[in-house]
């Protein structure tokens, strides 16, 4: 099952496919982060052979996928920050009413940046352990937006984290 968990900053998709039906999930969840990229292609070629394997009653990874499945369930957000991604790939013209903010942060190297449009890093945005990364970004003279290691004014701030905790709030 496919379907939209929330926006980006600029507005961007954060897709997630849904696989099995259960009472609770696993989640994998990739490419938080531009630079990690291939964490996105690896997911979404990881849920094409799995949907393989349960169509077709077939092992995978040594095992027989239906069986494996029965009463469990998947959620894979392959891509947690679209913008961050389009930064990195098409530049400061990819953030839309956020262009001049990532132009200056950037200073025109985009194949560095790993936040997202607003220049927040989305690894440091979640509650769970966030006054303790905020303490170590002042200590490193990371003050405000950048791209990487900030993680905003307060946690969950942003769309992006905002998508993933509510998912995980709605879901066991």
């Amino acid at each position: 099952e496919y379907s939209v968990i929330g926006k980006s900053c600029v507005g961007r998709d954060i897709p997630m496919l849904k696989i099995g039906r259960a009472k609770e999930y696993a989640l994998f969840a990739g490419a938080f982060h531009s630079t990690e990229a291939i964490t996105c292609t690896l997911l979404l070629k990881f849920a094409e052979e799995l949907c393989q394997a349960l169509e077709n009653d077939d092992e995978f990874s040594g095992l027989n996928a239906r069986r494996a499945f029965m009463g469990r369930g998947l959620m894979i957000v392959p891509l947690v920050n679209p913008d961050g991604l389009e930064i990195t790939m098409h530049g400061a013209v990819s953030s839309g009413y956020l262009e001049n903010s990532v132009r200056n942060i950037s200073g025109g190297k985009y194949n560095k940046w790993n936040a997202n449009a607003r220049g927040v890093d989305i690894n440091h945005n979640f509650p769970a352990g966030w006054n303790e990364l905020k303490e170590l970004e002042l200590k490193s003279g990371i003050t405000g937006p950048a791209m990487t290691r900030f993680g905003g004014y307060a946690p969950e701030s942003e769309p992006e984290t905002k998508a993933l905790t509510e998912l995980c709030r709605r879901n066991r």
